[in-house]
This record gives C-alpha cells, structure tokens and sequence, in this order.
C-alpha cells in the first residue's frame, strides 16, 4: 500500500506541480504496428482478459450506438466479433472480475429517448452467455476498478428530466458503490471529494481517480486523488499540470499515462509513482478524445476515440494504437 511517507511526498509534490509540468519524458519507446477495430467508436469501455481485450459498446458520431463486442487478441493483432448482444450504449464502464466474468455498467443509452442506463451486463467469457442486474443509481461515464474481489464504481453523471419527461438536464456525482458480487453485498463508501465523471485504476492496494468533468457546473478537473479501503478516506496526490478530461488511462508498473483531453487532442501525460512527477510524454500519439485503454504485458493498447478536425468535423476514429513501454 501507499505509505504515509509516499502520501507525504504526494502532498509535497503537489506544491511544485507546475514546475514538473513542462519538462517532458525522454524514453526510447519500441514501435510496433498499429491495427484497426472492425467498427470505428468512440466512448467504449474495455477489459482485459488475459491476452485479450474486450471492447465493449460504444457510439458513433451519427448516432449510432452499438451492441456488439469486439475481443483484440494481443498476441496475434487481430480483432473478431463476438457472439453476444448487450443493451446498446456508450460511455459505459467495464472490469473483468478476474475469474470468468465482465461486469459492464451503465452509460447513455437510449429507450425511446436518451437515459442513464439502468443495466448491468454480465458476460461469462467462457461461453458467452449473459446476465442482468440493475444498478441501485444509474449513471453515465462511471470509473470502474477492482481491489480486493470488490468491484468499485467512481462518480459519473446521471441524466434526468421533469416529470413530463422534458428539460434533459444532467448531475454530476461523487458517488462511489462498492459491489461485492460474492457475498451479494452493494455498499457505499466515501464520495470523490468533488463530483464529477472521471476515469480510474487500481495501484497498491488503491482505487484511483484522475481529472474528469462535472457536466452540471460545466468544470473540468486536474485532481488527482487515491481511495484509501483501510480508513475510508480520499488521499490527495500531486495535481496534473493541467485540467484534463475525456481522457483514457492506462497504468504500467509505476507508471501512470493519460491519453488525450477533450480540447488538447494530443495531449499525453505521464505520472511517476517512484518519484511523485507529473510530466509531459513523448508517445507519439494519434489525436483524439473519448478513447479507451488497455494494458497487456509492457503493451499499451489506445482504442478508438474521435478526431475533431480544425473545420469542426467529427470523425469517429477505428485505429488501435500500439505502445510497447517495456524497458
């Protein structure tokens, strides 16, 4: 776990931020070549099962929501179409529980008018075969992390209307559910600090949350804070250089790498755990925002996403970036 001399030095770190934020990461990084999804998509959620990554639902930028899930299989490059339908959507969350099961959480949908979706999908990766739940609060762009055999989903924003169901409006939260889905317990532990949408990943024994949005005070974030099980508290660690959201995390070792922002296309930032600095990548990078990323091996894969061009045309992107880290 994160000591109280490392959560010092976050605290520390935390005051010379801005300093950090403009020298940039210098590493030599392996090419190797990029592939491309069978479906171009934007806002998919992914999890990954061994040497494969399972790219779940997701949108199009005509409107389109998808269905159907796309499996990468790391090994060979090569992406197949799976046997199994769930409820089209996007901006959903997703986490393999690590046995034979893909949990995948609400998202914006769409039942005769846009919504929250209230399911939980359930695919066994073993034969296919699908289960549903509903969620106790229904919400859209959810972080979704595991620790412990616990199933943690972060923040998010529901969608609501008035009773004559008008006025689309939209709260972001800072609720965080805890699902235990082997003892059958849902409980609830502390709020983000600020509510908003935001993306996370599990480090020492922690469920950590970076950036987002807060859709309701149109706010975007640059805090950075980890969720500590022992005593039920958010510990703050050192802020991003900048405020970042409709990003994609990936962590390597004690490396954490945040990919894109919605108004800085290109944007990569890197976070060291060892020495608690923020700093800019050199990855060379595709453009875009709202992808998804997965790690496999010293592999990081980049998936999907949207392209804004400077006329303000939107493409939806298939391209599968490939990243080798490893030292």
């Amino acid at each position: 776990m994160l000591s109280n001399k490392v959560i010092y030095k976050a605290i520390l770190a935390s005051t010379i931020a801005l300093l950090l934020s403009s020298c940039a990461s210098t590493h030599e990084y392996a090419e190797t070549n990029d592939f491309t999804l069978q479906s171009p998509r934007y806002g998919t959620s992914v999890a990954t099962v061994g040497n494969f990554i399972y790219v779940i639902s997701g949108g199009h930028t005509d409107g389109l929501f998808y269905r159907n899930i796309e499996r990468i299989d790391t090994e060979s490059k090569t992406v197949t179409n799976m046997p199994v339908l769930i409820k089209p959507r996007t901006y959903s969350s997703a986490i393999w529980d690590g046995q034979s099961s893909i949990y995948v959480f609400g998202g914006w949908g769409y039942r005769g008018r846009s919504v929250s979706e209230p399911q939980i999908d359930i695919i066994d990766t073993r034969n296919g075969q699908l289960k549903q739940l509903t969620m106790e609060v229904p919400r859209e762009n959810t972080g979704a992390a595991i620790l412990d055999g616990k199933i943690y989903i972060v923040g998010g924003t529901v969608r609501q209307f008035d009773e004559n169901g008008e006025n689309e409006q939209f709260q972001s939260l800072g609720l965080v559910t805890v699902y235990d889905f082997e003892n059958e317990t849902l409980s609830r532990v502390a709020d983000l600090p600020d509510a908003r949408q935001t993306k996370v990943f599990t480090y020492q024994n922690r469920v950590c949350a970076v950036g987002g949005y807060s859709q309701h005070q149109d706010r975007v974030f640059s805090r950075f804070d980890c969720y500590n099980p022992e005593n039920d508290t958010w510990e703050p660690m050192p802020e991003m250089p900048v405020a970042t959201s409709a990003h994609s995390v990936a962590i390597h070792q004690d490396t954490l790498y945040v990919f894109g922002s919605y108004s800085v296309l290109d944007q990569v930032l890197e976070f060291n755990f060892n020495t608690m600095q923020w700093s800019y990548s050199d990855l060379p990078y595709q453009p875009r925002r709202h992808s998804s990323a997965a790690v496999v091996g010293d592999e990081i894969y980049v998936i999907g996403g949207v392209y804004e061009a400077n006329n303000g045309d939107y493409e939806t992107l298939d391209t599968i970036q490939v990243f080798n880290v490893g030292e």
